[in-house]
């Protein structure tokens, strides 16, 4: 069984998949968390099968479903004695069925 992170990661991609438009082949996410962990500023990206880069929306509904995860994450980051990250940076390969993490930190 996964850690509870890898988890985590996991209903994020879901999240973005299901959020995205069909057309996306690269989804991008960036999240700056506020240090009282109750809101966050999104952006969301894509990329779509020929190369052309767009924005798309989340939606409150995935924003606050976004925020309760990475708030866990985050959690379980400090949790662990790791740094506590500040903004992240989750990109989804669709066709590939992978996802990159990075983290920043302040």
């Amino acid at each position: 069984m996964d850690s509870r992170d890898v988890q985590i990661c996991n209903e994020i991609g879901q999240l973005l998949c299901s959020a995205a438009p069909d057309e996306a082949k690269i989804i991008m996410m960036q999240a700056d968390l506020s240090d009282e962990d109750d809101h966050a500023q999104f952006a969301f990206d894509l990329i779509d099968g020929i190369g052309n880069d767009s924005w798309f929306t989340g939606g409150v509904n995935v924003n606050r479903q976004l925020l309760e995860l990475l708030v866990e994450h985050r959690r379980f980051f400090v949790a662990k004695n790791q740094p506590r990250w500040k903004r992240c940076k989750f990109t989804v390969d669709v066709e590939a069925g992978r996802y990159s993490l990075e983290f920043k930190y302040e």
